[in-house]
């Protein structure tokens, strides 16, 4: 059985220093979970490696993603990823009892 006090401890992380750090990265690389375009009009999630197309402009809105920041990015390196699996609105469920 595994004794929870075996496991080291890591370091202590500052939250609002990291946030500052990650604010202020002038790194070209794309982050999981970033959203990117090229300028054609189409938005990109950057996930696993991949570039993953929202289908429309209303499932950018669904996913209440319409305020993020978008980072522009060279139609090149756009196309030098893989591209994943389509993002889709999420589904709304409509109750008609309620």
């Amino acid at each position: 059985m595994l004794d929870i006090n075996s496991i080291p401890e890591g370091p202590v992380v500052d939250w609002l220093s990291a946030r500052a750090e990650l604010a202020n990265s002038t790194s070209d690389a794309l982050k999981e979970g970033q959203l990117f375009s090229c300028g054609d009009g189409n938005i990109y999630q950057w996930q696993q490696g991949t570039r993953r197309p929202f289908v429309s402009k209303e499932a950018v809105s669904r996913w209440m993603l319409e305020g993020s920041e978008i980072q522009q990015i060279a139609q090149e390196k756009l196309y030098a990823a893989p591209e994943g699996l389509p993002i889709i609105a999420p589904p709304v469920l409509l109750n008609p009892i309620l």
